[in-house]
């Protein structure tokens, strides 16, 4: 049976230096209270911790990191165990792997460049001046000639 469960956990640093890994503190509401950590039996605030997402995936226990948001971490759980179910159902999930869907920059730029935004100008000092086309920018709409202005455009 495959694995559908996924756990949060808040990765803060210790008194000593050292850092380890912790169940959030759940408010009475049941949301997670921010960077707060019950270490020793005591609730603690540190402001350098992260949330992880834990999860087990062919035999081994695998980490995401999601940043410092309480809210985003608990998504990212909901996410990940919506995913974890999927594959345990046979699905392909999207946005899994080794690129998790992530566009490059220079892949992003190509694109921009390509739909015509952009046009390349001058080359400069061996590298290459951008410059924004205004036709496509900042076009003007077509004068008012029906309207309640059309006098004033039309002299």
């Amino acid at each position: 049976m495959a694995n559908r469960t996924a756990t949060l956990y808040i990765h803060y640093k210790k008194a000593d230096g050292k850092w380890a890994y912790a169940k959030p503190v759940v408010k009475a509401n049941g949301r997670i209270k921010p960077l707060y950590v019950l270490a020793d039996g005591k609730e603690r605030h540190h402001s350098e911790a992260r949330y992880k997402v834990s999860w087990y995936e062919s035999g081994r226990k695998r980490f995401e990191d999601v940043g410092q948001d309480a809210d985003v971490a608990v998504a990212a759980l909901n996410r990940r165990e919506k995913a974890l179910e999927a594959i345990a159902a046979g699905l392909e999930v999207k946005g899994e792997g080794k690129d998790k869907g992530r566009v490059t920059v220079s892949a992003a730029i190509s694109v921009y460049l390509s739909t015509g935004c952009w046009e390349m100008t001058d080359e400069i000092a061996g590298g290459l001046s951008v410059a924004r086309k205004p036709s496509r920018l900042l076009a003007a709409p077509p004068p008012d000639t029906d309207g309640p202005f059309a006098e004033s455009v039309a002299g």
